[in-house]
């Protein structure tokens, strides 16, 4: 489970493995130790404006996540206010957190 706060890009580590250049240990490299939550199956990016989060979104999308049409099934973006930006089959969320459900 995954707790949120302001705005948070949460990804699958599956995804990151597979198709993030380096996997999930360069992930976690490349992103500031202290912005990262994660569980068993979820890593949680989080940020306190949407420019921070467009700027990380732009660097997983040249480290090989997908997006296009304005959302992608590798990663999505929440604020617990509005919900998620776009849905994912692999994500349920309730009140301020988020469960991995299958991909």
């Amino acid at each position: 489970m995954i707790h949120l706060e302001f705005i948070n890009l949460i990804i699958p580590k599956s995804i990151l493995d597979a198709k993030y250049s380096g996997g999930l240990a360069q992930y976690r490299l490349d992103m500031p130790a202290n912005s990262l939550t994660e569980d068993e199956h979820l890593i949680r990016f989080g940020a306190m404006n949407w420019n921070v989060i467009e700027n990380v979104t732009e660097l997983i999308i040249t480290k090989g996540l997908a997006f296009s049409d304005g959302r992608s099934d590798d990663f999505t973006v929440i604020e617990p206010l509005r919900g998620l930006t776009w849905q994912v089959g692999w994500l349920a969320c309730e009140k301020n957190t988020c469960t991995f459900t299958n991909l």
